[in-house]
């Protein structure tokens, strides 16, 4: 596993291939896309090794800043705090990276004794140091140590059966127990009457948000939408917190509406945003009073953005387009 992955835009690749030479001159495995073993779905096997870095080096440029494949790395990044900038351009960076500090490399002259790459060395150095790899199973590990967890997982696994059963075998002596109690009294049509009573108050305790069923299904869609690399491509565990979140807190969630949303957000005809912004973008949008109206949405942004109409720049036509629209 490489402890930093270089995002770069492909017409970079001479001059990060002496960022990659300098990390690797102090002992920093470095990860670029430059070598995927052959047979490897390429998008899979980047996003692995994004996810498994301890640090991402981002490298801004005047072709990086309009890549959406880097802005989603930067992100992935940023998110995880292991997020190291720098500049090989004078250029203006993507919106939400704005305002962190970063190294300006545009005058650097690959000297890899100058001041600059010692810093960058050191600010690398201090992330890996901050965020320790985490701990493996020992490949040499004796024969002993993989029985044992073995047994401790099949004791576990057993332990947990024989709980199920005596819950099952206790439900049903409460059940049997209950069925002809006088405090239940059987009343003619009381199979039809009982079915009436259970819709009610299921239907009672929903609309007052203390009970509701778990819709596995509708979950499980949610969650693989939020880690699929053409979703939101997040983490297994960020990815069910995400789609939890969506069905406690919006249980009409739109997902054909929401991956329209992000699409134009993420596009570099729409909005141009980071996957994560546009994710969000379009989380907010569909929580909109009145209902968002994407097609007016475009109008108003197109007029305020053209030359002929307000001739702002994207991101201030986007804000005064929802302005309009509220």
């Amino acid at each position: 596993m490489a402890q930093v992955f270089v995002s770069y835009a492909k017409k970079d690749a001479p001059r990060v291939q002496s960022l990659v030479s300098l990390l690797e001159a102090h002992e920093i495995t470095v990860f670029w896309d430059r070598f995927i073993p052959t047979g490897q779905d390429w998008r899979a096997y980047i996003h692995q090794m994004l996810l498994e870095s301890r640090c991402v080096l981002v490298v801004w440029s005047r072709y990086s800043v309009d890549s959406s494949w880097v802005i989603d790395e930067a992100e992935e990044g940023q998110r995880r705090r292991i997020l190291i900038p720098v500049l090989l351009d004078s250029v203006q960076l993507p919106m939400g990276f704005r305002g962190i500090q970063t190294i300006d490399l545009s005058q650097w002259n690959f000297d890899t004794s100058s001041d600059v790459a010692g810093r960058l060395v050191r600010d690398i150095n201090a992330v890996l140091a901050t965020f320790p790899a985490s701990p493996a199973i020992d490949d040499a590990a004796p024969a002993e140590s993989a029985i044992s967890v073995w047994i401790g997982r099949k004791t576990a696994f057993r332990t947990i059966g024989i709980a199920l059963v005596v819950v099952g075998l206790t439900a049903g002596y409460w059940m049997l127990s209950t069925r002809g109690s006088p405090e239940q009294p059987v009343v003619a049509g009381g199979a039809e009457e009982g079915s009436q009573s259970s819709q009610r108050a299921t239907s009672t305790n929903a609309s007052n948000g203390t009970a509701r069923s778990f819709d596995l299904a509708r979950f499980t869609l949610l969650k693989d939408f939020a880690f699929s690399y053409d979703g939101l491509n997040l983490s297994q565990n960020d990815a069910a917190t995400w789609a939890e979140r969506q069905l406690q807190e919006f249980p009409n969630f739109d997902l054909p509406k929401f991956r329209e949303l992000m699409g134009y957000a993420y596009s570099a005809e729409g909005l141009n945003l980071g996957k994560r912004a546009a994710g969000e973008w379009a989380e907010a949008r569909l929580r909109d009073s009145p209902p968002f109206e994407l097609g007016r949405f475009k109008d108003l942004m197109a007029y305020a953005y053209s030359a002929q109409g307000l001739n702002m720049s994207k991101s201030a036509a986007a804000e005064w387009a929802l302005r309009k629209m509220k």
